[in-house]
């Protein structure tokens, strides 16, 4: 690609199958280089344009000098075999990111001033029973 031509793409509504070669020639006096063409489509429209319910559906990737698109996008739209035009620059294509680690995987350290070891000594089967007594002093020691 020059540094003076840009990619555009461009999509365009044709009234028939015949009006092809009519778009493909505009291109051609654009002096445009055409890198890829979709196969024509025939589409019903969802509503009329001038008086027609269906048309033949067509995109091209192209390559030309930007000063270049104006003129041309004004010629496709007096062109009577041309329903609808569109050209735009295809969006960059990026790069693949890479998956950001999710920040729930990391080990989250163990407060320092919390005794988890008396936790760990503790078997798990047999729960510790506290007489209302005991259960008193041990909240008065964690409210002090």
């Amino acid at each position: 690609m020059d540094e003076t031509t840009k990619v555009y793409e461009i999509s365009v509504l044709l009234r028939r199958e015949e009006d092809l070669e009519a778009f493909f020639s505009h291109l051609a006096k654009a002096k445009a280089a055409i890198k890829e063409k979709s196969l024509p489509a025939k589409i019903r429209l969802a509503y009329p344009i001038a008086k027609e319910t269906s048309a033949v559906f067509v995109t091209a990737v192209f390559e030309v000098d930007p000063q270049a698109i104006a003129p041309l996008q004004k010629a496709l739209q007096l062109d009577p075999s041309i329903l609808r035009v569109l050209i735009i620059t295809p969006p960059i294509e990026k790069e693949e990111r890479r998956p950001r680690p999710d920040r729930r995987e990391r080990p989250v350290p163990a407060p320092e001033n919390k005794k988890v070891e008396s936790q760990k000594e503790r078997p798990a089967s047999e729960p510790e029973i506290l007489s209302n007594e005991l259960l008193e002093k041990k909240l008065e020691e964690i409210l002090k």
